[in-house]
């Protein structure tokens, strides 16, 4: 099954680069370069399936090894009325829509207003088709979204915190094997659920819901 890595940022941390390198070995790995992302993988020489910015910013010479690097180019007007992040992940839908697993690198902990916009991404209805596949990642935190049904989750290597944020009213919500649990939980309004822990004695936590949409959040210090 195809997945879909895409660098939004040029601030790429060792484990982003195991990514990459097995990226460049694996023809159902494919990689996206959104602006700064994309001018910094060209630099340092990595190949994309796929490039989307304005780069306004970038040198003739940068430009043209931007060119080299990327099989497709999709090239932006400056004044725009979506963000890059939102124009490359269209992008990327309308060229694997079947992907397993869409992972945003860089998407968080920049500009909060760039952080947030990201986070909203699946509450746009063209976006509704793939936000259970949907991961936004940086060096501390990964980010998924839950929606309703029954789910396992499992802890990612050296994060022990999660934490469960609603976008709106949720209903029926119950969450095991976890440090704090909850039994038919509902709200009229969104709640957040903050630095729950994994135990050690189960290998995943549960968590199941009628009605809603959760952020799920994985943690580090």
């Amino acid at each position: 099954m195809v997945k879909v890595i895409a660098f939004c940022t040029r601030y790429v941390d060792v484990s982003q680069l195991e990514i990459l390198k097995e990226a460049q070995k694996s023809p159902d790995i494919k990689v996206v370069g959104v602006d700064r992302g994309a001018h910094y993988l060209a630099n340092k020489g990595y190949a994309m399936d796929l490039a989307v910015g304005d780069f306004d910013s970038v040198s003739e010479e940068e430009f043209e090894q931007l060119k080299t690097n990327s099989q497709e180019m999709i090239i932006l007007p400056c004044e725009k009325d979506e963000t890059d992040s939102e124009a490359a992940l269209d992008a990327i839908m309308k060229r694997w829509p079947d992907a397993e697993s869409y992972f945003l690198y860089g998407a968080l902990g920049g500009r909060l207003d760039h952080s947030l916009n990201n986070l909203w991404l699946v509450l746009q209805e063209r976006f509704w088709s793939i936000r259970g596949r949907l991961h936004l990642i940086d060096d501390k935190n990964v980010v998924s979204f839950l929606e309703p049904g029954h789910h396992e989750l499992v802890a990612r290597e050296g994060m022990t915190y999660f934490s469960l944020i609603s976008f709106g009213a949720v209903k029926g919500v119950n969450l095991s094997q976890c440090k704090y649990t909850l039994k038919n939980f509902s709200s009229d309004f969104p709640r957040s659920f903050i630095s729950n822990e994994f135990l050690p004695e189960f290998l995943y936590a549960v968590v199941d819901f009628e009605e809603g949409l959760f952020i799920f959040i994985q943690s580090k210090d």
